[in-house]
């Protein structure tokens, strides 16, 4: 293969250059939704965590009342 020039006429080089800038712009939508996503997955995730943590607080302290209800004394 050569390397001899191309001639593009100025309309078909002018929308080439129109299709990349909206392409780009679209990538930079893309690329904030993604990064909304992975904040909403973060906090998503930290709740996850305290829900985790709160149940297993609620399970103690009914496991503590179970006992001191129905657990004889000795």
């Amino acid at each position: 293969m050569t390397n001899s020039p191309v001639f593009v006429k100025i309309e078909d080089y002018q929308k080439v250059l129109d299709g990349v800038d909206a392409i780009k712009k679209q990538m930079d939508g893309v690329r904030k939704t993604i990064n909304q996503i992975e904040k909403l997955r973060a906090q998503e995730a930290e709740e996850l965590q305290m829900w985790t943590a709160n149940i297993n607080e609620v399970e103690k302290e009914i496991s503590f009342i179970d006992k001191t209800l129905f657990e004889p004394e000795e």
